[in-house]
């Protein structure tokens, strides 16, 4: 029996090749490319490649072959070779706004926005009803930061297939790219509702909670994307970024390691894991971090802006300046990287440029609450800075606003500066002005309540001071400076024991704190525990070499009875004092540790000399009213009375509330001068004054019924 034998599958394929040529006349090529189309069709993907290849070897210009091949390879995920082939077709002149679309996708895949972008146009064209065409396009828009024309993209694709979710999710991200949190969420829901399997949408909807200050509904949301997709980068991104809204820095680190470990190349993880860093003041941490970020992203402005920030806590203004500069120069509206070139600005004693670094950050965010905070704060400083000195610079008073107490006393009344430092921004109503809209935008601000407290403290608003403090020591249990400010208003109300237990407090917490010792220091002195303020003083001295400290325990002693420790103190701060105000306060301490023991000649020398620094100043401190006095009265012991009233005008315009300058200058207007109206006037305002019913109010009383007053 003869069997008959299967021609081989080649021999068959070149023999129908064959008959369709002779037949019909068909380009050889043309037919490979037919029978790969019939085969994709039936399933045989080998088969139509082999065909596809034959076909494009034949005739290396026939588009559509290299269209269909690069169809086959996209869906194969041979992403190189499928983009090679697409684009050899649009090449070669197809009009296949498939081939347009997906090339697009392929190159926004790459990272090749620009290019995409052209594609994808050209997709739109030739297909003005694809809704995956516009869909794709908004994406890449999207990702060029073009929202206004990404959201129209979405919305047209959307409008061409209602159930298109991706298209959701990306429209939501375009109304968070446009700040419009609320409508990014409705969109995230409609995703949902579309495909409740979708990581993508849950991921940013979780997000999208985290910036509603929603973070419980946040985890939530992100808890369920990473069950659905554990390997979904970005949710864990996201959740990170709750965990640290929700104050659990150590969780938010653990879901930003696993973020990085998932795609190292992912810039936003790198940038949340540099926040908890920060957050936890590991600052150089934070850094490499950031170094990492922009390494990938050179482009990237939050990176800088977050490097600057935390240069700014290292105290290297100078790489935090460069770092803003250029987080500014590629994103001009990002208010953040102002308020932080303000505070750097601030810190380098710029503070006209720190304002305008402020105001320019309101103006691009006029919800930013820090930058409400910290340009107060600059005002702050502009304020108790001095008058011009002779060679054009300006001397500060304190090296920190937070820390009041010190000599001489701040002033915040503007009209006591020169016009330039009034021009740019000292007033006091513009200060609380400003803390009051910080505190506002962001009721949980601890430096606003501190900084406002503080202000209030030198306005002498001791209650309204220790309400501030209050809420800031609440929200900050950590600031030795807060606990040092409430003492100082406690202090201020004579409520000793309430302001020596913050005293403690704040140098529990820092204990290097010298203004914290100072201030206990002088409450000691208060209170004439003159032993303990003496130990606070050495404290002062040792960490400052303070001429004023010096000056204060010089006091002390004297005041044990030490005489020798006392002036011994005195000679050393006017050796160490570099400011005219350190060496007039110790003359002056000097000169009335003098006239207490009857020493009239070496008192009123060291009153010269006080004075003549005083006048040199310029200075309207009312501590410097007893310099004057003090002379006063040696004068009068000399019978020198135009000398002594001359003195005593000037002590009661430094200070108007000192009682011992009216009476001082009644009686000399009394019976010297014969000025019976004049010292009625000052001898009434003696008994307004002084608070005590002893023999001197008793004399005085007479005086002025003897005077007819």
């Amino acid at each position: 029996m003869r069997h008959q034998t299967e021609w081989p599958r080649v021999l068959q394929t070149a023999l129908i090749v064959l008959v369709i040529v002779l037949v019909g006349c068909m380009p050889v090529a043309q037919v490979y490319y037919n029978q790969g189309v019939k085969r994709h069709e039936d399933g045989d993907t080998e088969g139509a490649l082999a065909a596809l290849d034959r076909a494009i070897k034949l005739d290396d210009g026939l588009a559509e072959a290299y269209y269909k091949r690069g169809l086959i390879q996209y869906d194969l995920g041979n992403t190189d070779d499928a983009l090679s082939d697409l684009s050899q077709a649009i090449e070669l002149g197809s009009s296949e706004s498939q081939a347009y679309l997906i090339r697009g996708t392929l190159l926004y895949d790459q990272g090749d926005l620009d290019a995409a972008l052209e594609s994808l146009e050209s997709a739109v064209e030739l297909d003005s009803e694809s809704a995956a065409a516009y869909a794709n396009r908004g994406e890449v828009r999207l990702a060029l930061g073009d929202y206004e024309e990404a959201l129209d993209d979405l919305d047209r694709a959307l409008v061409l297939d209602s159930e298109l979710t991706s298209a959701y999710v990306s429209r939501g991200q375009a109304h968070l790219g446009l700040g419009s949190v609320e409508d990014a969420k409705d969109d995230f829901d409609r995703a949902i509702d579309h495909d409740p399997e979708s990581a993508t949408a849950y991921s940013y909807r979780g997000y999208t909670y985290t910036e509603l200050d929603r973070p419980e509904k946040a985890l939530e949301d992100l808890n369920r994307a990473i069950e659905l997709d554990p390997t979904n980068a970005v949710a864990f991104i996201s959740r990170g970024f709750a965990y640290v809204a929700l104050g659990d820095l150590d969780e938010g680190l653990d879901d930003f390691d696993q973020a990085v470990k998932l795609d190292e190349k992912s810039v936003d993880a790198y940038i949340g894991r540099s926040l908890v860093h920060h957050s936890s003041g590991e600052f150089e941490a934070a850094i490499e971090d950031l170094d990492e970020a922009i390494a990938l992203d050179p482009e990237s402005a939050v990176a800088y802006t977050y490097r600057g920030g935390n240069y700014n806590a290292l105290k290297r203004f100078e790489a935090a300046k460069d770092d803003l500069e250029q987080a500014i120069e590629i994103s001009p509206g990002l208010a953040l990287a102002q308020a932080y070139l303000g505070d750097t600005r601030q810190a380098l004693d710029e503070h006209v440029e720190a304002l305008k670094a402020y105001d320019r950050a309101i103006q691009l965010d006029p919800d930013l609450a820090i930058a409400y905070a910290n340009r107060g704060h600059t005002r702050q400083l502009i304020c108790e800075y001095d008058n011009e000195v002779d060679d054009g610079t300006y001397k500060g008073f304190l090296e920190s606003t937070s820390q009041p107490g010190l000599h001489p006393s701040v002033t915040l009344d503007a009209d006591s500066l020169d016009d330039p430092f009034t021009k740019i921004g000292c007033s006091t109503d513009l200060i609380l002005e400003d803390y009051g809209r910080a505190i506002e935008l962001d009721p949980e601000l601890a430096a606003a309540y501190a900084h406002r407290g503080f202000v209030n403290v030198e306005l002498e608003e001791y209650d309204s001071a220790l309400e501030d403090l209050d809420r800031a020591i609440e929200l900050d249990p950590d600031s030795s400076v807060n606990y040092n400010n409430r003492g100082y208003a406690q202090a201020r109300l004579d409520d000793y024991d309430a302001a020596m237990d913050d005293y403690d407090q704040s140098i529990d917490l820092f204990a290097e704190n010298d203004v914290a010792y100072y201030n206990r220091a002088d409450l000691h002195y208060t209170i004439e525990d003159y032993e303990s303020a003496v130990d606070d003083y050495r404290h002062v001295i040792d960490l400052t070499q303070d001429p004023y400290a010096y000056t204060d325990r010089g006091d002390a002693y004297f005041a044990l009875g030490n005489l020798d420790a006392a002036f011994d103190d005195y000679e050393k701060a006017i050796q160490v004092a570099t400011y005219g105000d350190e060496v007039a306060y110790a003359y002056t301490a000097r000169g009335y540790a003098h006239w207490d023991l009857g020493e009239a000649s070496a008192a009123y020398d060291d009153f010269e000399v006080a004075i003549e620094e005083i006048e040199s100043l310029r200075t309207d401190d009312p501590f410097y009213a007893l310099a004057y006095l003090s002379r006063a009265l040696i004068r009068m012991d000399r019978f020198d009375y135009n000398g002594a009233l001359e003195d005593l005008d000037r002590a009661i315009e430094l200070d108007s509330k000192y009682a011992e300058s009216y009476v001082l200058r009644g009686l000399i207007y009394d019976l010297v001068r014969g000025d019976s109206q004049a010292a009625i006037a000052d001898y009434k305002q003696f008994l307004a004054l002084y608070p005590f019913e002893d023999s001197d109010t008793a004399f005085v009383r007479e005086r002025v019924d003897l005077l007819g007053g």
